[in-house]
Formats: C-alpha cells, sequence, structure tokens
C-alpha cells in the first residue's frame, strides 16, 4: 500500500456499510494521499503497525472500538462513527484534530495539536467524554462539544473558543490551563478528579455559573471567572495556589454564591469586571454589581439618667406604751337624801305669802289647790304633818 502513487484526493478502505475489522499489520509504510479506513456498521479498527500519511488527513471512521499499539502521523486525523477511540500511543504525532461521535475519545500527541477543521468536520464533538494527552501545546479554532473533558500531560492548554459546551471539565497537567465554555462550567471528576499540579488556571463561563465540585490545585495563579455565580460544593479550601501564587473568583454579587467569601475569605471589590484587575493584593472575589448600602447607623444610646439619691432609712418605729389596765366601773352613787326642809314648803311660802308662818301658809295653798290631789299627797308624803292641819280636812 506504501507504493500507491500519490495524485488521488482520498484512499478509501472499507465501504460505508462495513461490518468486518481493518486492522493495520504488517510493513505499511506511508501514504502519498488522504486516507479514510471506514466501517461505520462495526468490526472496529485496529492500528496495529505504524501508519503515517505525512502532510494528509486521517479518517478513522467505525461504529466498534478504535485501538492502536503503533503510532500514527498525520497533517489533520478525523475521527468518525459511533465506536469509542483510544488512541493513546505517546509517539502520535499530528497537526490538527477533528472528530464527531457518540463513543468516548481519548488522544495522546507527543508534541501537540490544534482542535480544528478535518475534512468536512469541525472541532470535536462526543456525547460522552473527551480526554486529550499532550506533551505539548493545545490550541483550539473549533469548539469542542462533550460531556466531559479531561487535560493530561505537560504543554499549556488554551481553549478559549467561546462556542465550547463542555460540561465538566478536569485537568492533570503541569501547564498552563485556560478553558472557556459558552455555558455553566463544573469542575468534577473526569478521571482525574478536579485540576492538579497545574501551573497557571484560567477557567471561564459566558454564560453561567462556576461550580465546584472538586478542588484546584496550581503552583501559580488560579483566576475563576463566572458569567452569573460561583458556586462551592468542594469544601473549606478548594483553590490551593503555590508561594506567590493567588487565587481571584470573579462572579455577579455575593448574594448569589454559596459558600463563597463567607467561606473562604480572602477580599472583597465591587463594580469590577473581568480582566479588570483588583485593586487588592492576595486572594478575593470580585462582583460586576455594586456594593450593598451600609447598613443604617443605629440612633445614639440615650445616656442613663443618674439614679435619684438614696433616702435615709426609716427610723424604727418605737414599741406601743403598754395599754393601761382596764379603770373599774364606779360604784352606784347612793339613793338622794330626802331634805330636811322640803323645798315645795319652803318655796310656796317665800313665792306667795312671802315671811309668814310657814305652817300656816303652806296649809292655805294646800287648801288652795286642794283639787290638786297629786300636790296635796306629794306634800303630805314629804311632810306627813300635814295631815293635820285644819284647812286640809
Amino acid at each position: 500500500m506504501g507504493n500507491i502513487q500519490d495524485g488521488f484526493s482520498l484512499i478509501t478502505i472499507g465501504a460505508g456499510n462495513g461490518t468486518g475489522l481493518i486492522q493495520v499489520a504488517g510493513t505499511v509504510g506511508s501514504f502519498n494521499d488522504n486516507l479514510q479506513l471506514r466501517n461505520p456498521n462495526g468490526g472496529g479498527i485496529e492500528i496495529n503497525s505504524a501508519l503515517n500519511v505525512g502532510t494528509n488527513n486521517l479518517t478513522l471512521n467505525s461504529g466498534g472500538a478504535v485501538t492502536q499499539t503503533q503510532e500514527l502521523a498525520a497533517s489533520g486525523l478525523e475521527l468518525l462513527g459511533t465506536g469509542s477511540f483510544t488512541l493513546t500511543n505517546a509517539k502520535n504525532t499530528i497537526t490538527t484534530l477533528a472528530g464527531n461521535t457518540t463513543g468516548t475519545i481519548s488522544y495522546r500527541d507527543s508534541d501537540g495539536f490544534t482542535i480544528g477543521t478535518v475534512g468536512m468536520t469541525n472541532g470535536l464533538t462526543s456525547t460522552g467524554n473527551i480526554t486529550l494527552h499532550s506533551g505539548g501545546a493545545v490550541t483550539q479554532t473549533q469548539p469542542i462539544v462533550a460531556q466531559g473533558l479531561a487535560i493530561l500531560g505537560t504543554g499549556d492548554t488554551a481553549l478559549t473558543n467561546p462556542n465550547n459546551q463542555i460540561g465538566q471539565i478536569a485537568a492533570n497537567t503541569t501547564g498552563d490551563l485556560t478553558g472557556v465554555n459558552s455555558g455553566t462550567l463544573t469542575l468534577d471528576t473526569v478521571n482525574p478528579a478536579g485540576i492538579q499540579s497545574a501551573n497557571n488556571v484560567l477557567l471561564r463561563s459566558l454564560g453561567g455559573n462556576i461550580v465546584l465540585n472538586q478542588s484546584i490545585t496550581a503552583t501559580g495563579d488560579i483566576t475563576l471567572v463566572a458569567a452569573q455565580n460561583f458556586i462551592n460544593n468542594a469544601g473549606l479550601a478548594p483553590l490551593v495556589v503555590g508561594l506567590g501564587g493567588r487565587w481571584l473568583v470573579y462572579a455577579t454579587s455575593p448574594q448569589g454564591n454559596v459558600n463563597g467569601w463567607p467561606l473562604m475569605g480572602g477580599s472583597q471589590q465591587f463594580s469590577t469586571t473581568y480582566p479588570t484587575v483588583p485593586g487588592f493584593a492576595g486572594n478575593g472575589f470580585i462582583y460586576s454589581s455594586a456594593a450593598p448600602p451600609p447598613p443604617p447607623v443605629p440612633p445614639p444610646v440615650p445616656p442613663v439618667p443618674p439614679s435619684p439619691p438614696v433616702p435615709p432609712p426609716i427610723p424604727p418605729v418605737p414599741p406601743s406604751p403598754p395599754v393601761p389596765p382596764p379603770v373599774p366601773p364606779a360604784p352606784p352613787s347612793p339613793p338622794p337624801v330626802p331634805p330636811d326642809n322640803p323645798t315645795l314648803e319652803s318655796d310656796l311660802g317665800q313665792e306667795f305669802f312671802g315671811q309668814e308662818s310657814t305652817d300656816s301658809i303652806l296649809a292655805e295653798a294646800l287648801c288652795e289647790f286642794a283639787g290638786d290631789e297629786q300636790i296635796i299627797n306629794l306634800e303630805i308624803l314629804a311632810n306627813p304633818d300635814l295631815l293635820f292641819l285644819p284647812e286640809c280636812r
């Protein structure tokens, strides 16, 4: 096959409805034209011999698993079909990678590559996970669409296409990592878990949140830019930087964040958007919203009035004097003593008759009042001698 002369636009091995296994084995050499290996209905492809198409493109289209034990070399590599792709030979070398498959994609390259256009395919799309492992820089001119994306290797990775649609991202790389996503970007487990050992990390969501379900460790700086909110589900210290590095989180407002500044600490700056550098040093949060108004100042506390003087103690009440014994009742008065000279006799004698003889005058008076038996009787009782007066008989 290596003796096929140059000049063909495309060499196809397999069929549009092919189901059998395609094996690349023996001494294959190099192809001087674009090459397509095709069995979209199953069977798979095995690259067990080095496959080199030079400055041309290589298309692998299979409904089964695509694997390799030997390296491949091409200007562009196009991955199509429903099978999984495990092309992890450390000696692979391509310039551009593109693909559209429902299976997982795992690709490793010795010196870096670009996500772009190969043949009729723009960008790299998978309904599963994509793993990119490179010893050089990884860039893109076309978007990546994947459920999960894992970045491995030692080269810098700059995936800055605004149309990227990446559900979850993870990385274990010693280079710089820049990832831009059109919607919410979640840091989670895509084998590996979280982002480990990176130099500088920049993750940006253009239309949603930044969600941390795993931590980020970097020797340099960590910058997270959320179009909306920062959601931290990774604990107290999800962002770990080396000596001299710092972490910054850009978001809309502190109210929309979850486990942000109150838990992680750092400074805060308002009315600032990315890429404006904050005015504070060290770690912190930067918000596009204005600072909330300060709480109202409470009214001054009135002075405490002085306490009234303490009145002098009330003197004790002196004991009451002893109650005197009751006064004994007075003895009954003696009966009146009748007068020696009846008053009536004296009075009547003096009133009516002057100083005449008392007995005769009284007798005459009694005779005048003889009609009043009561007087006569009283006077007789008082002076019994009157009974013998002739005038009163």
